[in-house]
């Protein structure tokens, strides 16, 4: 019988039944239509295999992320700006306008005296521009996530 990688052997049907059995338990679900008057519910996208990020480009993220966190905070008090950006999208995004109506609320006649920021940053590789060992990029072997889409 031949050996079977590590990603061969986590997409196994029963390994595959156990992770959705998991996902489930632990409320990792999201509404089906977004409304939840509706009650079919998916599961959360899960990861199971590490996925692989360079450590020089770690430690690049690292020491871009006070800067990053810095733009967040500015542009999160930027009023003006984010009236302009998001004004619109309001009426055709009902996350964005009960996040915008909440905005304004907190933020009315400066109500709002100081501010903590929680950030998350998520950032991406692009494999053709990494030396890996791996397949070379765009033979098809292991797609970048914009090719599984």
């Amino acid at each position: 019988m031949a050996s079977r990688t590590a990603l061969q052997w986590w997409q196994s049907e029963a390994n595959v039944l156990a992770i959705r059995d998991y996902a489930l338990l632990r409320g990792l679900l999201i509404w089906a239509s977004g409304d939840p008057r509706d009650d079919r519910c998916l599961q959360s996208a899960v990861t199971v295999l590490p996925t692989f990020f360079p450590e020089e480009l770690f430690h690049l993220a690292c020491s871009v992320q006070k800067d990053v966190n810095e733009l967040v905070h500015a542009v999160s008090q930027d009023r003006q700006f984010l009236t302009t950006v998001f004004g619109d999208l309001v009426e055709f995004d009902d996350f964005i306008g009960r996040l915008f109506r909440i905005y304004k609320e907190v933020f009315q006649d400066n109500r709002q005296t100081c501010s903590l920021g929680i950030h998350r940053t998520d950032y991406m590789v692009d494999r053709c521009s990494v030396s890996t060992d791996t397949e070379p990029c765009g033979s098809g072997a292991n797609p970048s996530a914009s090719e599984q889409l």
